[in-house]
C-alpha cells in the first residue's frame, strides 16, 4: 500500500532540498507557489523505501516534528485533494485560519480528542496515519475503525 508523507518544510531549511530530489512531491497548497515560498510550504510526497529523504526522515526528521506520514490505497493525486479538504479551520470567532495538521504537534492532539462524524474526513480515503508523539517522540499509529479512533503506540 502508497506511504505517504506530508512534510512541513518551513521545519528545516534542509528539507525543501532534500525534496526536491524525491519522485513524487508536491505542494499541498493549491496553485501557483511563489518561489520565495517553496521553502516553507507543507508537502506531500510518495515515500520510496530507498529514498534520501525517507532515511532523514526516519533518523532526525521524526523527532523534529517534520511531519506526519499515513497510508492510503489510493494514488497521490488523489490523497492529496482528499487532505486540502481540510486545510482550513473555522476558529470559535468565524475566522477562516490555515490548519496545520501535517505538524504532529497538532495532528496528535487534535485527532486524539476527534470523535465520530469528526473523523469521516480524515479516513474516508486514508487507511492510517502515523505521527511521533509531540512530547516523547515514540510513534503513534492512528486508524479508524466503525467511528471509533483508535491509536496505538507502534
Amino acid at each position: 500500500m502508497p506511504h505517504f508523507a506530508l512534510i512541513d518544510a518551513a521545519r528545516d531549511p534542509k528539507i525543501y532540498p532534500m525534496l526536491q530530489g524525491e519522485k513524487q512531491v508536491q505542494s499541498l497548497f493549491g496553485g501557483r507557489i511563489d518561489p520565495h515560498m517553496q521553502d516553507v510550504v507543507p508537502y506531500i510526497l510518495r515515500l520510496d523505501p530507498a529514498s534520501p529523504f525517507r532515511r532523514a526522515l526516519e533518523e532526525y526528521g521524526w523527532v523534529n516534528h517534520w511531519g506526519i506520514t499515513c497510508y492510503a490505497p489510493a494514488k497521490m493525486v488523489n490523497v492529496r485533494r482528499e487532505l486540502r479538504k481540510n486545510m482550513q479551520a473555522r476558529l470559535p470567532d468565524s475566522q477562516v485560519a490555515l490548519f496545520r495538521f501535517y505538524d504532529p504537534r497538532v495532528w496528535v492532539p487534535f485527532i486524539t480528542s476527534s470523535s465520530g462524524a469528526e473523523l469521516n474526513p480524515w479516513f474516508d480515503l486514508i487507511e492510517s496515519y502515523w505521527a511521533p508523539h509531540p512530547k516523547t517522540g515514540a510513534t503513534m499509529k492512528f486508524t479508524c475503525e466503525d467511528g471509533a479512533l483508535i491509536a496505538q503506540a507502534a
